[in-house]
């Protein structure tokens, strides 16, 4: 016989979209025993109502087969945040290498001025800031890559390392090989830069948001006095 009332709480990571909160709630309600899943994008978590025949471990592993991280919250519990200090470092430290890549890229890209009058010395430059860039920045996204075309779920983190690989191995083949080909280093950089921008905002975002809710939710009352007869 199953409790209608049993529910657990997983914090989920790896969610970029609304099409990742389906793409769970899917996975979630497809365990047999699940009643109910509802999943909250804000708060990176899933409220599941169960069975007694089923456990977290099934719920956990039914959001990893789907390509997401998941692990059961205790009651009461928040879901952690990442270090928004180690975030902010890593993602400056990429910028501070990205804009020069991207400046002296389409300087010499577009305005004919390489730097020191070298091509070839501008394309090995390029080629080592680039690569750097590519590590602080890229590696986010293909964390995230790897369980999502494991489960064959494609989603943007996908999309962000493929482009910028695209584009990075490929000018990083013109420099090599000596070619006379465009390179597009400015293009990787450029999109790791600002993807990762908007998604460091968005996590703070989401992060005070999802605060105030709970500090709203803090002011309900938790008794209530009834009167009967004005007694």
């Amino acid at each position: 016989m199953t409790s209608p009332d049993r529910a657990v709480t997983l914090r989920i990571g790896g969610m970029t979209c609304a099409s990742c909160v389906r793409r769970v709630e899917r996975a979630l309600n497809r365990v047999e025993g699940v009643d109910e899943a509802s999943v909250n994008f804000a708060s990176a978590t899933a409220r599941v109502s169960l069975g007694d025949a089923i456990g977290a471990d099934d719920l956990v592993q039914a959001v990893e087969r789907a390509g997401y991280d998941a692990a059961e919250l205790e009651a009461g519990a928040e879901a952690p945040d990442e270090d928004t200090r180690a975030r902010l470092a890593m993602l400056a430290a990429g910028g501070v290498l990205a804009v020069p890549v991207i400046i002296a890229s389409m300087a010499m890209d577009i305005a004919g001025l390489p730097l020191f009058g070298s091509e070839r010395v501008t394309g090995w430059l390029l080629l080592g800031g680039a690569a750097i860039v590519q590590g602080l920045l890229g590696w986010r996204f293909y964390r995230a890559s790897w369980p999502a075309l494991r489960a064959l779920t494609p989603n943007m983190d996908v999309l962000v390392a493929l482009g910028t690989t695209v584009a990075f191995v490929f000018s990083a083949w013109v420099v090599l090989a000596d070619r006379s080909e465009a390179m597009f280093f400015d293009v990787s950089a450029a999109v790791l830069l600002f993807v990762s921008l908007g998604r460091f905002f968005e996590d703070r975002a989401r992060a005070s948001a999802g605060g105030a809710i709970r500090a709203l939710l803090g002011l309900t009352a938790k008794s209530v006095n009834v009167l009967r007869e004005g007694v």
